[in-house]
């Protein structure tokens, strides 16, 4: 369980540093507006964000744009992971 959880904050670092790298001031906003319009295409999630509060809307876009990015960097798997770093972070 432990093991997950450095890897959950490994996974989170890398995609931390890449959304601050590849979408500074206002480029994150035109991001997630593009996410927006792009899921709004569905009715059903259309009706699914409209619901939300706002803050639980831009939560809701941010962690789809999380999700994208991670994908985007290919990480390594939570096996693949381990095996590279059997120590995980003990320093």
């Amino acid at each position: 369980m432990q093991l997950q959880a450095e890897y959950e904050r490994w996974t989170a670092s890398k995609v931390d540093a890449s959304l601050t790298e590849q979408f500074p001031g206002n480029k994150m906003n035109a991001r997630l507006k593009r996410i927006s319009s792009r899921l709004r295409k569905d009715p059903d999630t259309a009706n699914f964000l409209e619901r939300l509060t706002p803050a639980a809307r831009l939560a809701e876009l941010t962690r789809r744009l999380r999700r994208e990015v991670a994908q985007e960097l290919r990480l390594s798997g939570l096996e693949e992971w381990s095996t590279a770093n059997p120590q995980g972070d003990l320093f």
